[in-house]
C-alpha cells in the first residue's frame, strides 16, 4: 500500500511540475487573440451610388433618390402546351426607372422546379437587365402550373412577385 502512495504522490507532482513548465506563464494565447481578424473589402463609394440598400425596411415610396425596379411584364404564360419532362425559359426585362443604381439581392422560388437567376451587379439609372427563369415539369404531372418567383432589391417595392403559367400534358397522356 505504501508502493501505491508513493507512486500516486511521485505521478502527481510529475503532472503538476509539467502543467507549471514555462515558468508560469500563459503560452497560449486566449481565443479572442487567435482569430484572424479580416478586414472588410473596401468598396469606391463611386461604385455604387445608393442610399438604401435590400437589407433595410421598406422605403419611403415618394423619396425620389431611390432605385425603382420596373417590368416589362411581371407575368408571363407560356404558348401552347409542353410535354412533362420538358424544361422552359423566360427571361423578365426591366429597367431601373429610379435615380440610384439598383441592387437585387435575391431571387428566390418556393419550389425547386423553378429556378430564378440574375445579375449581382448594379443597375445604373436608365440601364436595364434580365431576370431568367426556367421551369422543369420533370415530375409534376400534367394540367395548368402557376409558379412565382420573389425577387429583393434596394428598389420600390422592396420585394416584387413575377408569375409563369405553364400548361404541361403528362407523360401517360401520349
Amino acid at each position: 500500500m505504501n508502493k501505491i502512495s508513493i507512486s500516486t504522490l511521485a505521478a502527481a507532482l510529475f503532472f503538476l511540475a509539467a502543467c507549471n513548465s514555462g515558468g508560469g506563464e500563459n503560452t497560449q494565447e486566449p481565443a479572442e487573440n487567435q482569430m484572424q481578424t479580416q478586414e472588410a473589402p473596401q468598396i469606391d463609394p463611386g461604385t455604387v451610388n445608393n442610399p438604401m440598400t435590400a437589407e433595410q425596411p421598406e422605403a419611403d415610396p415618394n423619396d425620389p433618390t431611390l432605385p425603382v425596379l420596373s417590368f416589362e411584364s411581371d407575368n408571363f404564360e407560356f404558348p401552347g402546351t409542353i410535354m412533362e419532362g420538358e424544361r422552359v425559359r423566360h427571361s423578365f426585362k426591366f429597367t431601373n426607372t429610379g435615380k440610384s443604381d439598383l441592387i437585387i439581392s435575391d431571387a428566390s422560388a418556393p419550389c425547386g422546379c423553378t429556378i430564378p437567376s440574375y445579375s449581382k451587379e448594379p443597375i445604373a439609372p436608365g440601364e436595364s437587365g434580365k431576370i431568367d427563369v426556367e421551369y422543369n415539369s420533370e415530375n409534376r404531372g400534367g394540367g395548368r402550373h402557376e409558379k412565382s418567383v420573389r425577387v429583393t432589391s434596394n428598389a420600390i417595392p422592396k420585394v416584387k412577385e413575377l408569375r409563369i403559367v405553364v400548361n404541361v400534358t403528362p407523360k401517360n397522356a401520349e
